[in-house]
């Protein structure tokens, strides 16, 4: 209880409590599709509730999302993480859905009448809470590092809205579940607290197995930041962080695949491969396609150029620092290096990986959505770079952060589940301006007049002259 009340505390005192309290109430609100991906999790929950079992054979119809084992019984496809973690509040809804059914036909019809509010609760217990959370951490971090309320506006709009991952937090993708690990791994690092780092990161593999590529980089943060003398105590106690995801790990990939390092794309639905065109497994090629590279950074489908522009900005940065050393003081100097260190090289192998996957557009998305666990953590690092920025550089900050908001309102307000054929801007703003129902228009509305309030509260403070370190 002393917990919330603190977390309660920290939001009252946020000059950016309002963006928070939108992106909560939104996230609770607003129903929006999550097609077959979700219930491929949730036919695993039913699964462990009905039958104490992984085996999804009974609900299989649920989803397409499924592995096929050689001994003919199905799984989900996903990364266990969100199941396992939600199990306990999921059998905590299930009896309550399912209260009074005695047979196992009843109990079925009324789970799976409710899937969709199950989810919905599931979504926000372990994705949209705890996000929020983590962003408020991270700007409580900021303002303890003496960034302006400009930079702190920015740094939270980025996070909460200006972000693939942030148009998953109300569908349980696991994507939202995976960036909110990193995101409080970032922090960790900076703090030198391994073993929760070891936590985050176990977590965030639970989460997404595209989190494989993120362990050079959290390698290098370590061995770089810390003295040799020091490499075995840190490392210890990573992996002492790590020791129950690691469990959890073990345990489901062992009873559903056979061992510890079989993955469900081993046992893929069919539908999925395509072995003349994919040569690991039908799904994988060593090397990416330089035209799917490109579809991802400036493309209109899935690129980030479209999506949330200010990361591009904060990339340029990155490349050139020569340009930031004079306006970072210290400590701001040594955050910088570790999220540098840790990011830039996980971002380029998720994009390695992504463009050498056959479906590397993801499917029915917003957005490059294998990239997305770490976009929320290059929120944090706008954050602390903002200040340090030329005027020009910032103005372009606020103005493609502005875009990447505009783009998460008119998803919210109609489809988060873009085709594969259609572009991003394109198919949501069709949808926006040709339904007939008038509910998307509504929704709109609402998030835009919502958004206006802490824009006017904010709007002194984002045009003010940025002070200089060091300044009253």
């Amino acid at each position: 209880m002393k917990a919330v009340f603190n977390v309660f505390r920290a939001w009252s005192a946020s000059p950016c409590r309002g963006w928070i309290l939108i992106f909560l109430l939104a996230n609770a609100l607003i129903d929006l599709d999550y097609g077959t991906n979700p219930e491929s999790r949730f036919a695993t929950l039913a699964a462990m509730v009905e039958d104490h079992s992984f085996r999804i054979d009974h609900y299989k119809d649920l989803t397409i999302d499924w592995a096929r084992t050689p001994d003919g019984h199905y799984y989900s496809n996903k990364a266990p993480g969100p199941m396992l973690l939600a199990y306990p509040a999921f059998w905590v809804i299930d009896r309550i859905m399912t209260a009074g059914k005695t047979d196992r036909a009843a109990r079925d019809e009324a789970r799976l009448a409710h899937r969709r509010l199950t989810l919905r609760l599931l979504s926000f217990l372990f994705q949209t809470l705890p996000f929020a959370v983590v962003v408020l951490v991270g700007l409580s971090w900021l303002e303890g590092g003496g960034a302006s309320r400009a930079a702190l506006h920015l740094s939270c709009v980025a996070m909460l809205f200006g972000n693939t991952a942030a148009l998953f937090m109300s569908t349980y993708f696991g994507h939202a579940m995976a960036a909110t690990c990193v995101l409080a791994l970032c922090l960790l690092l900076i703090k030198r607290w391994y073993a929760w780092s070891g936590l985050a990161y176990g977590l965030a593999l639970l989460a997404d197995y595209g989190s494989t590529v993120l362990l050079p980089g959290f390698l290098a943060v370590v061995l770089l930041q810390e003295p040799a003398k020091k490499w075995w105590g840190s490392f210890t106690r990573i992996a002492a962080g790590s020791l129950l995801p690691g469990i959890l790990w073990v345990i489901y990939h062992v009873s559903c695949f056979g061992g510890p390092l079989v993955l469900p794309s081993r046992y893929q639905n069919p539908m999925f491969v395509d072995a003349a065109r994919n040569h690991i497994l039908g799904i994988f090629n060593l090397f990416p396609d330089p035209t799917a590279v490109a579809q991802l950074l400036f493309g209109f489908r899935r690129g980030i150029l479209w999506s949330q522009p200010w990361l591009l900005v904060i990339l340029a940065a990155c490349l050139w620092p020569r340009m930031l050393r004079a306006g970072l003081s210290g400590a701001n100097r040594e955050a910088v290096l570790v999220l540098r260190r840790f990011l830039l090289p996980g971002l380029f192998l998720l994009l390695w990986m992504n463009a050498s996957f056959g479906e590397w557009q993801g499917g029915s998305t917003p957005g490059p959505r294998y990239l997305c666990s770490v976009f929320p953590a290059f929120g944090l690092l706008a954050g602390v770079l903002y200040d340090a920025f030329p005027g020009w550089l910032r103005r372009l900050m606020l103005g493609t952060t502005a875009v990447s908001a505009a783009f998460w309102i008119v998803a919210y307000s109609t489809h988060i589940l873009v085709p594969v054929n259609e572009t991003m801007w394109g198919f949501t703003l069709g949808v926006l301006l040709n339904e007939t129902s008038y509910s998307s228009l509504v929704r709109f509305a609402g998030l835009c007049l919502a958004f206006q309030w802490p824009l006017f509260r904010t709007w002194g403070g984002i045009h003010a002259k940025v002070p200089k370190r060091g300044d009253a």
